[in-house]
C-alpha cells in the first residue's frame, strides 16, 4: 500500500488517502516478490538472493532514502 501511494505521488496522481505527508526523497529501493525471478540454477536460493538485494539497498541508502521491501524471504524452506 505505501508503494502504491507512492508511486501514484511520484506520477501526480490522486491519493486514496485523507491525509497523508510525504518528504523529499534522494533515492528509491524497492524489492518485491515477483514469482518468477530466482536464483536457484545460479546455486544462490532465495533467502540468500532476498538479503543480497536487501544489503544493496540498506548500503546506497542515505537518511532521505525510502526502502521498501515486500514478502522477504518469499520461497524460502525450512530446514
Amino acid at each position: 500500500t505505501s508503494f502504491m501511494c507512492i508511486s501514484l505521488i511520484i506520477k501526480g496522481c490522486f491519493v486514496p488517502a485523507n491525509k497523508m505527508r510525504f518528504g523529499l526523497m534522494d533515492k528509491l529501493f524497492v524489492k518485491i516478490h515477483t514469482g518468477v525471478y530466482t536464483h536457484l540454477t545460479m546455486g544462490v536460493s532465495n533467502f540468500l538472493r532476498d538479503l543480497f538485494e536487501t544489503s544493496f539497498a540498506v548500503a546506497g541508502a542515505t537518511g532521505r532514502s525510502l526502502v521498501l521491501i515486500d514478502e522477504f524471504g518469499i520461497g524460502t524452506n525450512e530446514v
